[in-house]
């Protein structure tokens, strides 16, 4: 399989849901991105839909979470592996624990213990900045409601953003997303898009022969790059000695013909990009739906770092 980085360059802020509508991650994971190619698919018809599903359900496309970068620097969730760093001292511990994430070309010197936690804290904390803004519910004629709304927006000075990892076999495949990419970034992604949120324009980046050898090759361990879930089948054994952490995904579905009244999908836990696994999994997409018209999927298949 073939790899590449999309890198996501964001025109607006943006808003990914972290549970109340004035907070927001600055990062989302995969399962978002699958539905916003699906919801953006279906706009050419059906048979296109059902082409992107088919394209993921078999392998032939995998995605990544959507992971910050600066400028060409792209970096990967801290692992969930415990360093022995030289640095011993309480002060110096808490950077370590506070590095959320650290450069993929980084990642030996970060095994090793030798990687300056507070020379990446620094950096990443030039990502961006937060804000909440107060928005109005205009849909009662009679009387406006306000609301806050949480916004994410990245450092386009130092050029920040997001960005993804896709796996693909063909260059069809490939060509194929690339368009609903960008489409979809005229769209926007993530939430409060018809407020002219989540825009972007797409750069790729091709990833050095070293990186990719990484995400195909036998490893004694990996590291997990996609939010994601093992099979039943395979549940047991890939969780054996593994670190992880369970991320809940849930939310609504989106789809004006679902059903007559908002619906929301059924909760389902993740492994949590960053997990640090001992063997691969292949993962599923899996029916989060309920009565509905249709089936709503939730993308779950991953990616894995060899280390």
């Amino acid at each position: 399989m073939k790899y590449i980085a999309y890198k996501l360059c964001f025109q607006t802020g943006v808003h990914f849901g972290d549970g109340m509508l004035n907070d927001t991650k600055n990062t989302f994971c995969a399962d978002t991105l699958f539905s916003a190619f699906c919801i953006e698919a279906l706009k050419f018809g059906e048979k296109n839909l059902q082409n992107v599903y088919e394209k993921f359900n078999s392998g032939k496309l995998k995605i990544s979470d959507g992971f910050p970068f600066i400028d060409n620097e792209l970096y990967i969730p801290k692992p969930l592996y415990t360093v022995e760093s030289s640095e011993s001292d309480t002060k110096d511990r808490k950077k370590w624990k506070k590095l959320k994430y650290l450069s993929l070309e980084k990642l030996e010197d970060y095994f090793a213990g030798k990687l300056n936690v507070e020379k990446e804290n620094d950096r990443l904390s030039k990502l961006g900045e937060f804000e909440v803004r107060q928005s109005v519910n205009l849909r009662n004629e009679e009387k406006s409601e306000p609301f806050p709304v949480g916004i994410y927006h990245f450092n386009n000075r130092l050029d920040c953003g997001l960005y993804f990892l896709l796996g693909y076999e063909d260059e069809d495949d490939r060509y194929m997303l690339e368009n609903l990419i960008d489409s979809l970034g005229f769209q926007g992604i993530g939430g409060k898009t018809s407020s002219g949120l989540g825009k972007f324009s797409m750069i790729p980046q091709t990833l050095s022969e070293s990186v990719v050898g990484k995400l195909e090759d036998t490893a004694p361990d990996y590291i997990l790059l996609t939010t994601s879930l093992p099979k039943d089948s395979e549940i047991e054994e890939v969780l054996e000695g593994s670190n992880y952490l369970l991320e809940k995904r849930s939310g609504y579905i989106s789809s004006n013909n679902y059903a007559e009244e908002l619906v929301k999908k059924q909760d389902i836990y993740f492994l949590k990009a960053g997990s640090y696994m001992k063997k691969r999994f292949t993962g599923d997409i899996y029916n989060v739906g309920g009565q509905g018209t249709h089936p709503v999927w939730r993308y779950a298949k991953p990616i894995m770092l060899g280390v």
